[in-house]
């Protein structure tokens, strides 16, 4: 018996999959012993029921798998009573469970069996399903019984590694935070859809889902995440829902007509109305097999683009409408006007107000929530995580250095909120992110409510006192100093960072030729070209007299020689 169940064991590791495996043991057991079925029966999740899961019928003998699904544990009530004295369930006739299970008795009854062994699949004490057989023959009872119990453990190893495939393969396939399909998935859909009639698209994008990460955290974020997966799950059923990553979700609908589709995205677009969130969606639908998939998701992006753009521009008209301003009778400041019938990109703004190369400094808060936003040059030169910062005035206390300006810092700071003051002026030595001290400057305006009770906007600038000893007036190149700074902070690319030195000649006979302030004026140009004209990430210092020196980011010593040469272009 033992080299029988070896050798079950050895054909059936030729197969590939647990599904096959288990197919092919209950197979094996049936036809070898002469049973009518052999079967496996496993337990629910929720451990109230039994299910058949695998089925192997003789010739002649009726399949019960699609009956025998979620079976009541009542129902197993007299096997386990079995089990409580012995390690299987044997029953050589099943008359002898009438009297005491008349239930199971009729269940078993009907489906013609007259005789059954069965053991169970536990780990422990606990039972994860059961094995058995109906009508074994007689004379290999003692036999089948040894068999089962022998192969019972090998069987829920392949169970548990068939679980363990699912689960991978659904994780493979499936967005750990929706459920919906992920990127992986739509490629292996969409790798050739040629074998679809038609294919409808709907490229989503969740327009607000930065903004609620920066205000609430991510948590948050994540529940706006899975609730526009509900609605689109909700709209699209029956078809495909892919989660592509951040805030991305793209819908197929395969095999649809055009109608039909159509009803499909009206639908969707009342459900985006009725909400508090906004996504933004863009859809193409295809019947052209010839037609690649990147070139639908493209046109579908664009329309995205477009519904997204229309949702920011409704949204600017309706907080700074200045028609609306207009008709109403307020008065409206120029700026308000401009940003009210000009396009305006304040997020550009404040990065074009603080160049990485300037010692210069920018910061915004809300003073109610207490949230600020500081420039990309703030944040690195003095070590914050990020651009949005809790807290930004005790957090910017820490970094400074001595205590009679911190003493000096909390006074101002009181001095605002009880006098409702609207400016904050101060110098002082902080320390940078490299434990560098510095003098610095910070200035800064203070709007309040219109009873003066509640500061709501706090805005200003932080520079550096040596401005002009750090920045050249002549080129507005940074000098030596930014260099050497500039210098500790680490790459954040696999590129090297090259120094590239150079000097100019005959500056001397420029200015006698010309004068002082001709020449000045070709420094200016030539300092402005560099930075315009060369495109790779580079930056330009201004040394002692004529000599420049420039830090280039590069892959191959070829590329340097690039960039040396058109800094000589240019200067000629």
């Amino acid at each position: 018996m033992f080299e029988l169940v070896n050798t079950c064991i050895h054909e059936s590791m030729k197969l590939q999959k647990s599904e096959e495996i288990l197919h092919y043991i209950i197979q094996f057991i049936g036809a070898k012993f002469g049973c009518a079925r052999c079967y496996i029966f496993e337990i629910d999740e929720n451990r109230k029921s039994f299910t058949n899961t695998y089925e192997w019928c003789d010739e002649n003998i009726s399949s019960q798998l699609h009956q025998l699904q979620k079976e009541p544990l009542e129902t197993f009530y007299w096997w386990f009573d079995e089990l409580k004295d012995k390690p299987y369930v044997f029953i050589e006739s099943v008359e002898e469970i009438k009297n005491k299970y008349p239930s199971s008795y009729a269940t078993v009854k009907s489906q013609d069996i007259h005789s059954l062994i069965s053991v169970p699949l536990h780990v422990n004490d606990e039972i994860y399903g059961f094995l058995g057989v109906d009508n074994p023959s007689l004379k290999e009872m003692e036999n089948v019984v040894l068999f089962l119990r022998m192969i019972s453990s090998y069987i829920l190893v392949e169970i548990k590694n068939r679980d363990l495939q699912k689960k991978m393969e659904y994780i493979s396939m499936h967005d750990p935070l929706t459920g919906s399909y992920n990127r992986y998935a739509f490629q292996e859909d969409t790798n050739d859809i040629s074998k679809y009639e038609s294919l409808g698209i709907i490229y989503c994008d969740i327009t607000e889902l930065k903004k609620v990460n920066d205000h609430y955290g991510h948590g948050q974020g994540n529940k706006l995440i899975e609730h526009w997966y509900k609605v689109l799950y909700e709209v699209f059923c029956k078809d495909r829902v892919y989660r592509l990553g951040g805030d991305e979700f793209i819908v197929l609908c395969r095999n649809v007509q055009e109608q039909q589709f159509q009803n499909l995205v009206e639908k969707l677009k009342k459900k985006i109305v009725k909400d508090k969130y906004h996504l933004a969606i863009g859809y193409v639908w295809n019947e052209d097999k010839t037609k690649k998939i990147q070139d639908l998701i493209k046109e579908a992006d664009h329309f995205m683009y477009e519904d997204k753009k229309k949702y920011y521009m409704f949204l600017h008209s309706k907080s700074r409408g200045y028609g609306m301003l207009v008709k109403k009778g307020f008065s409206s400041s120029s700026f308000s006007k401009f940003t009210s019938n000009n396009y305006f990109d304040t997020e550009f703004f404040i990065k074009s107000l603080s160049n990485s190369n300037l010692p210069f400094y920018v910061f915004v808060g809300d003073m109610q929530s207490n949230i600020f936003y500081i420039s990309d040059n703030m944040k690195q030169k003095f070590g914050f995580e990020e651009n949005i910062v809790l807290n930004l005035l005790n957090q910017w206390r820490k970094r400074i250095y001595r205590e009679e300006d911190l003493v000096k810092y909390d006074q101002q700071i009181k001095e605002i909120m009880i006098g409702k003051r609207q400016h904050h002026d101060l110098k002082y030595q902080v320390k940078d992110a490299h434990g560098n001290v510095m003098w610095i400057h910070c200035q800064g305006k203070i709007k309040w409510n219109h009873e003066k009770k509640e500061p709501l906007f706090f805005s200003g600038t932080i520079s550096h006192q040596e401005y002009d000893f750090i920045i050249d007036k002549t080129t507005n190149f940074p000098r030596e100093q930014l260099l050497m700074e500039t210098m500790l902070f680490p790459s954040n690319t696999d590129a090297s960072m090259y120094a590239v030195g150079f000097s100019l000649n005959n500056i001397r006979m420029l200015n006698e030729a010309l004068g002082r302030k001709k020449t000045d004026s070709i420094l200016r140009q030539i300092a402005y070209s560099l930075n315009e004209e060369i495109s790779a990430p580079s930056n330009f210092f201004r040394l002692d007299g004529m000599r420049f020196m420039a830090l280039y980011e590069a892959v191959s010593v070829e590329d340097v020689k690039k960039f040396m040469t058109n800094i000589h272009r240019i200067i000629k």
